[in-house]
């Protein structure tokens, strides 16, 4: 049946006059895309913004996705977070909760640091990095524990006097531990023998990135300025 035959049936005729229902009849009714208006001002499909904001979706794209600090990657993950920061003053067992805290810094530090491990906590994921910051009031020495690892970097075992030491990590999934993967130049303390600088406990005084801090001439102020001597350190007391 056509629509013709149709409305014509129901008492329409073929004008095109409003169907009141189409009960009982049988048959198919054809409509043309174009008389489904998506820009009118009633009876709309969809309204102009509401087709826009449509086009603007992504394909794939989820509602109301909740984000995670602590995602790596997709749609929890957040762009350019920043820090979290913790301060504490003294302490021989710092507390530091890796979930919450990014960068961890110590100040004042008037004890020896017994361990970092004993009151560490958290459930970190691979590539999570986590920094420390120490200033001692002095040199001051440093027990990490069993949850931190040298890599091609070696852990430092103390603060040098009062100068801040700062320190990276990034957890190492293959160990279950905090990789050191940033440190300062290590300490060298060196001795003049007569001849030459030799670093104390044996060997020589090893060359840049490595700094001479503390040497001794023994009472031979011809004794020559150690391999990668710093102006700004004391030889015997006096500048260079």
């Amino acid at each position: 049946m056509s629509p013709e035959d149709l409305l014509a049936e129901m008492g329409g005729g073929t004008g095109g006059g409003a169907v009141d229902s189409v009960n009982g009849a049988v048959g198919v009714v054809v409509l043309d895309a174009d008389d489904i208006s998506d820009t009118g001002t009633t009876n709309q499909f969809a309204t102009a913004a509401e087709l826009t904001k449509l086009s603007g979706i992504a394909t794939g794209a989820e509602v109301n996705v909740q984000s995670d600090w602590n995602a790596a990657s997709g749609d929890a993950f957040i762009l350019n977070k920043p820090p979290r920061v913790s301060t504490t003053t003294s302490t021989a067992t710092p507390t530091i909760n890796t979930d919450t805290v990014d960068h961890y810094i110590l100040t004042a530090l008037a004890v020896n640091i017994t361990s970092f491990t004993t009151n560490l906590t958290g459930t970190p994921i691979a590539g999570q990095r986590l920094r420390i910051s120490v200033m001692g009031t002095s040199t001051r020495t440093i027990a990490w524990g069993a949850s931190f690892e040298s890599g091609q970097l070696v852990l430092p075992t103390s603060t040098d006097i009062t100068e801040r030491l700062d320190v990276g990590f990034v957890w190492n999934t293959n160990t279950s531990k905090w990789r050191l993967v940033e440190a300062p130049s290590p300490v060298v303390k060196c001795i003049w023998t007569g001849s030459a600088w030799t670093a104390l406990g044996g060997g020589v005084v090893p060359i840049a990135p490595w700094r001479v801090r503390e040497y001794s001439s023994v009472n031979d102020p011809s004794a020559p300025a150690p391999v990668a001597y710093n102006a700004h350190d004391s030889w015997d007391g006096l500048d260079t």
